[in-house]
């Protein structure tokens, strides 16, 4: 069969402009070629205008769209676009929203099938199925797990599907679809899930908490197959939890540095308590130079009520080490979560101000079904906007409000928290200037040698980049 694969546009939704791939469709290209299908990628954030037309015009047998909750009215948009020229090709969703949504993604006649869970195995079957029969009997479908589908005006859910045991047994992302020379990063997952259980977060429903590691070699031979495939570029680590396990974290970096890839990572899904200077000094060696760390509140009450088993003291000494390295340190704060009110709002912005961050990130909280966070809202709190599709991360505005923190003082320590952000960029693009002007005056009088001052303006070259205010 021959399959197109969408990625709806970010931007439209409030999305961040990095040009990196899209993970999830590649890894479902890869089982899919692997089946001797053949597939397409469009990835409308980096398509040309006529490349979005002459796909649309093109044949498939078969349609596939990542949707995430905040992007999932302009997919909706897409395919009805795409409906419109072929009204008899099948549509199949999948990502995070279908997890999340459950039955609710079929209301809508334009989508066919929706996949939940990990897809690769359940887009398998599917399309078997239909390349026998395009309209497939609900005891047939009805056998494949992880499917939403259809007969009639009825939408049925099939069990869940179990998950992949052996992830190292899944083909790499097949980037040979993309266009590589039109991004300017890689991106990778080293695991899947997170057994820790904090109430905003929607990993558990969509890994579930089974945490599952691929091994050091497989990811390195990945690294590797990357880099061969389209050069040198920055790669983001996008695990939920890369730091889960110190000793693999450290297995990959010690092959990582004997491979001498001579490329630079950012890391995200990094606790603070794992953290140690052995650890962070490996790290920085194999090149990761920026770490993302979930701080999200800093006071200790409201971690402890958003179940994040962990403490003040953990993040601060975390943050210190890595500092201490030379890291650049993303800290990721959010607003309003359950216990959060003015004060302690206040709290975490004054926390945010006073350590070393190179960059902050304030969010404010926003509840989805399935998530503890939603079932204390529903209970405890009141709603100003519950359809969680028109949500987005980037907004400025809460969903919800509760006694202890009104919608009045919501919006108040939001408007702190990005004076917080420009201050602590500010800070830093000071900071980084500064250290160029000092640097100049100690060439220019030769006070060291021309080798250690290569190898500072070395690390500034890592450092300052991103350092400089958008």
């Amino acid at each position: 069969m021959h399959i197109g694969l969408i990625e709806p546009s970010p931007d439209l939704v409030g999305g961040v402009d990095t040009k990196i791939p899209h993970l999830g469709l590649l890894y479902i290209a890869a089982v899919l070629l692997k089946e001797k299908h053949s597939v397409e990628i469009l990835d409308m954030k980096v398509a040309t205008e006529e490349e979005i037309n002459e796909f649309f015009n093109k044949s498939h047998d078969i349609l596939g769209v990542s949707i995430t909750s905040a992007s999932f009215n302009y997919a909706l948009s897409i395919i009805n676009k795409i409906k419109e020229i072929k009204p008899d090709v099948p549509v199949v969703i999948g990502g995070p929203h279908v997890s999340i949504a459950d039955k609710n993604v079929l209301e809508y006649s334009e989508i066919d099938y929706g996949v939940y869970g990990e897809g690769e195995n359940t887009i398998v079957e599917l399309l078997a199925l239909l390349s026998s029969n395009p309209k497939p009997a609900s005891e047939k479908l009805q056998k494949i797990k992880g499917l939403i589908y259809r007969v009639g005006n009825q939408v049925n859910m099939t069990e869940p599907r179990d998950l992949i045991k052996d992830i190292d047994a899944i083909s790499f992302p097949a980037i040979d679809l993309i266009p590589l020379e039109r991004y300017n990063s890689y991106s990778i997952i080293t695991s899947r899930g997170c057994p820790y259980k904090c109430t905003y977060c929607s990993t558990p429903v969509i890994w579930s908490q089974k945490w599952r590691p691929r091994s050091a070699d497989n990811i390195v031979n990945e690294i590797e197959y990357l880099v061969n495939k389209g050069g040198k570029k920055y790669v983001y680590i996008n695990d939920d939890n890369f730091t889960l396990d110190t000793k693999r974290a450290h297995e990959i970096c010690d092959k990582i540095i004997v491979k001498g890839f001579d490329l630079k990572f950012s890391a995200m899904g990094i606790r603070a308590d794992k953290l140690d200077i052995a650890l962070l000094d490996k790290m920085y060696k194999a090149g990761i130079v920026s770490l993302s760390i979930g701080v999200e509140s800093a006071n200790q009450e409201v971690l402890k009520s958003i179940k994040k088993n962990e403490t003040i003291e953990e993040i601060r000494n975390g943050i210190r080490l890595a500092k201490k390295i030379g890291m650049r340190i993303v800290g990721l704060f959010m607003i309003g979560n359950q216990g959060d009110n003015l004060n302690t709002a206040k709290e975490t912005i004054g926390f945010a101000l006073k350590e070393d961050f190179d960059e902050v990130i304030f969010a404010l909280a926003l509840p989805y079904p399935k998530t503890y966070l939603w079932d204390y809202v529903e209970k405890k709190g009141r709603w100003i906007k519950k359809d969680y599709i028109n949500f987005s991360h980037f907004s400025d505005q809460p969903v919800f409000e509760t006694p202890e923190f009104p919608l009045k003082d919501r919006i108040e320590a939001y408007r702190l928290a990005q004076e917080c952000v420009l201050k602590v960029r500010s800070k830093k693009y000071m900071t980084a200037t500064f250290s160029l002007t000092f640097l100049k005056k100690i060439f220019s009088r030769r006070l060291f040698s021309k080798e250690s001052i290569g190898r500072f303006f070395g690390f500034l070259k890592i450092h300052i980049t991103y350092r400089k205010p958008k």
